[in-house]
């Protein structure tokens, strides 16, 4: 951006025009968490931290904490494991009310 001092106007460069997808500035874990969230949209059902890492291609420590903090900030749900079901279920919870 630059300031054209005769008349006072702002003038934008090319560098100032974002464009859709353009990833500057922007934290990875607010990024990687709406991946999640793209993700869960996309397919519609419960999945193991295993899935996510996988389709997401994160490690799956990296993966299973991102989602841990996405449940305590109320994103996700967790469903209890069942012994047979090979490990926990994650789920997006309901829209919350602001």
């Amino acid at each position: 951006m630059n300031h054209d001092p005769q008349d006072g106007n702002v003038r934008h460069t090319s560098s100032d025009i974002r464009h859709p997808g353009e990833r500057r500035n922007i934290s990875k874990s607010a990024v990687r968490a709406l991946d999640v969230l793209e993700h869960f949209a996309a397919v519609r059902r419960p999945l193991r931290a295993t899935d996510i890492a996988n389709a997401l291609d994160l490690h799956p420590s990296s993966a299973d904490q991102l989602l841990k903090s996405m449940v305590d900030a109320a994103y996700l749900l967790r469903r209890s494991p069942r012994r047979r079901a090979g490990g926990c279920n994650w789920w997006m919870s309901p829209p919350r009310q602001r």
